[in-house]
């Protein structure tokens, strides 16, 4: 059982996301890919765990495969385990330790859930229009230009940091209904 660690905006954040993007913008080509932060650190002002989201958008559900083997020489570990959650996305973390495997899959010890290992980045891999594409884009759109939607969510967000959690699933899960709320606005 952990506490979600939330920290105060970063304005450092925007420039640590663009380093990432250069990086996979150079390891996907000659993939035509469209790469854009996500999640709260993309947020002015948003207080939020300190991990870069980020999404990446390929041309044609084939090529979420092609994705896997560059991302992994990145330094990113490949959850495939999560495949049999959502099939149409790829999903990685990039830990800040060394030495953690750079697969797991289904059965294996998951680290990305794991609160003694350190996470820079989530780097989620889906098909460019699709609704994970779409949502996401459209959540952080809409709490970068509305105050009441920010601050709807920034107050889920404390209450729920104060508990302690199974594991971060748990916690995102958990702001599942205040998300649908800002989206169906």
């Amino acid at each position: 059982m952990a506490k979600v660690q939330l920290v105060p905006y970063d304005a450092q954040w925007p420039e640590k996301f663009r380093v990432l993007k250069e990086q996979l913008e150079e390891k996907l080509a000659p993939m035509k890919v469209s790469i854009e932060h996500i999640g709260s650190t993309s947020v002015p002002n948003m207080m939020a765990k300190p991990i870069i989201d980020v999404i990446v958008g390929v041309e044609k559900e084939e090529e979420l495969q092609y994705a896997i083997d560059p991302i992994r020489e990145l330094g990113y570990t490949y959850v495939q385990q999560y495949e049999t959650i959502l099939p149409n996305r790829r999903y990685f973390v990039r830990f800040k330790e060394e030495g953690l495997p750079d697969i797991i899959r289904d059965g294996d010890r998951d680290f990305s859930q794991d609160a003694d290992f350190h996470h820079e980045a989530h780097l989620h891999v889906v098909v460019k229009g699709s609704n994970l594409w779409e949502r996401h884009l459209q959540f952080r759109d809409i709490l970068r230009s509305s105050e009441d939607s920010l601050e709807a969510y920034a107050s889920v967000k404390r209450k729920l940091a104060l508990r302690e959690w199974e594991s971060t699933n748990e916690y995102a899960k958990a702001k599942t209904s205040v998300i649908k709320g800002i989206l169906s606005r």
